[in-house]
């Protein structure tokens, strides 16, 4: 049985050509694969057509196509001069908020740079106030000590003529003290004066809010009620002027310029002391000459004699010279002008104070007046 049904499968096989056997046996499924790599090929499910059952994978030789850049746009152009785009912009910045702010004065007509509102001046000028009476509780003398009544009625006779008072003399614990409430003023301004029983400084100044102090080494220099008139004018001018509100305005720029010189790589040393040199102290010097100027024209308005100023300063520059205080030759290393050249301001002053003299005070106060500065 087995035997003739193999016979009848040879008779099925043989028609085909010797070596040749029927396609879809197994042994011979070899000779019908493409002769084609198998790299690259992928096979797609048997459910789709017969012509699409090999398919060659595109493979690219080429590089991706790079996308075009879009051109930067800046707002600065990038180093312009080598100067970064930030110091661009900070300095525009700086510039145009220096320039909203700059102020004229009316009495001298210079152009200041001024950001301190009266607020914050008599705030910081009250801070100062209470430090300065802390460090001299022990050596302030008594209102009604003779020099003090000297002082505060000089002083008294400064402030009426500079125009900021127009209220009565009170006196307080120690000094002289003066309220003065100006039209539009946000607060009350306290005048004060108080003298320092201190032989070893001469000197006086004023700080924000018109708190005037006077050290008794100064008196033997000012000698006469006009001598001592120059040096209280010279501080009410001060006021008047506001230079304590500046002062601390060009802080703030001295600052900044002091920021920008050390980020561009200067020393901070060398740029806070290129920038003192070339503006904190021509200005700090500028305001001293503009307080001899204006406090000359509040000394003849009080009646002084503003030829009194002139002497004034001879005399401490006589004791200057010898102490060997501030040589001519370091001017520009210090805050305040040499004496010689405040003398030489005050005489090209001097003609037209004299003028406002006769303007505002007759023969008879005039001689009043040097009768009681009159000293033996």
């Amino acid at each position: 049985m087995f035997k003739s049904t193999t016979n009848t499968f040879s008779s099925i096989l043989r028609p085909c050509l010797p070596g040749q056997a029927f396609p879809f046996t197994p042994w011979n499924l070899n000779n019908h694969i493409p002769n084609r790599p198998l790299i690259g090929l992928r096979i797609i499910h048997s459910r789709r057509p017969i012509r699409r059952r090999f398919v060659k994978k595109k493979t690219s030789v080429h590089p991706p196509p790079v996308p075009s850049r879009q051109p930067e746009t800046n707002i600065f152009p990038k180093d312009l001069f080598g100067v970064p785009p930030w110091i661009w912009l900070v300095g525009t910045f700086g510039g145009t908020y220096y320039i909203s702010h700059l102020e004229k004065i009316e009495l001298t007509g210079r152009w200041r740079f001024m950001d301190t509102s009266i607020e914050a001046e008599l705030a910081a000028g009250e801070e100062m106030y209470l430090q300065i009476l802390s460090e001299y509780r022990s050596k302030l003398l008594p209102q009604n000590h003779p020099t003090s009544r000297l002082v505060a009625q000089v002083a008294y006779h400064i402030i009426q003529a500079s125009g900021l008072s127009k209220t009565k003399q009170s006196s307080g614990q120690f000094g002289w003290s003066h309220s003065e409430l100006t039209e539009g003023s946000p607060s009350v301004t306290d005048w004060k004066v108080h003298v320092i029983d201190e032989p070893r400084i001469q000197n006086a100044f004023v700080i924000p809010g018109g708190k005037i102090f006077v050290f008794t080494g100064i008196l033997p220099i000012c000698q006469t009620e006009g001598g001592l008139a120059t040096v209280l004018g010279h501080e009410v001018a001060h006021q008047v002027l506001r230079h304590p509100a500046e002062r601390m305005s060009s802080m703030k720029v001295i600052f900044l310029l002091t920021t920008l010189l050390t980020v561009i790589g200067l020393d901070p040393g060398i740029g806070r002391a290129l920038v003192t040199l070339l503006m904190g102290l021509p200005n700090s010097r500028r305001n001293e000459l503009e307080a001899d100027q204006i406090g000359l024209k509040i000394m003849a308005s009080a009646c002084y004699d503003p030829s009194e100023a002139i002497r004034m300063w001879q005399r401490m520059s006589q004791f200057s010279s010898s102490k060997q205080i501030t040589p001519r030759a370091t001017e520009f290393l210090q805050t305040h002008p040499t004496h010689d050249r405040r003398i030489e301001k005050i005489n090209s002053w001097l003609p037209d104070a004299q003028k406002h003299l006769q303007e505002r005070c007759g023969l008879t106060k005039q001689l009043h007046r040097q009768f009681k500065s009159w000293r033996p």
